[in-house]
């Protein structure tokens, strides 16, 4: 039963999580893209779009490290992040340069929110805890 309820609440996080990267990117995708952003194709584009970068950097970097070394990886990552943006322009129909706006706006976004988050998080009084109520007292 605790082995349910603990994969029970990993699936649960990992839903939240994925609907909270969603939104910067739909954000961006609204201000590039307009009318044909939805929060689905944000929600595609943040399920498919790491997937397929991954993916293609991971066998990039496998078949062209054995010819030019190490310096495969830049030149993978590079042709991930091209591949990342595809992926933006195809699901939000704009054209690459809409897909790259989108990636950036998007990160910048991001960047704002984990600022704002981590400001927060910085004032707070030593040894409050945020899910508790309060300071805390003693050990559980």
């Amino acid at each position: 039963v605790i082995m349910a309820l603990s994969a029970l609440y990993v699936i649960i996080g990992l839903v939240v999580a994925w609907i909270v990267i969603s939104i910067p990117l739909y954000l961006a995708a609204k201000v590039v893209a307009g009318r044909r952003a939805t929060f689905g194709k944000a929600l595609l584009a943040s399920l498919i779009g790491p997937v397929v970068e991954y993916l293609f950097l991971f066998v990039f970097i496998l078949f062209l490290t054995p010819f030019i070394g190490v310096a495969a990886i830049p030149i993978a990552l590079i042709l991930a992040i091209i591949i990342l943006i595809y992926v933006y322009a195809s699901i939000f129909s704009t054209s690459w340069l809409g897909g790259l706006g989108i990636a950036i706006i998007s990160f910048i976004i991001s960047f704002i929110i984990i600022g704002i988050f981590s400001a927060f998080f910085t004032f707070l009084p030593l040894g409050t805890s945020i899910f508790h109520g309060g300071p805390r007292s003693g050990l559980p």
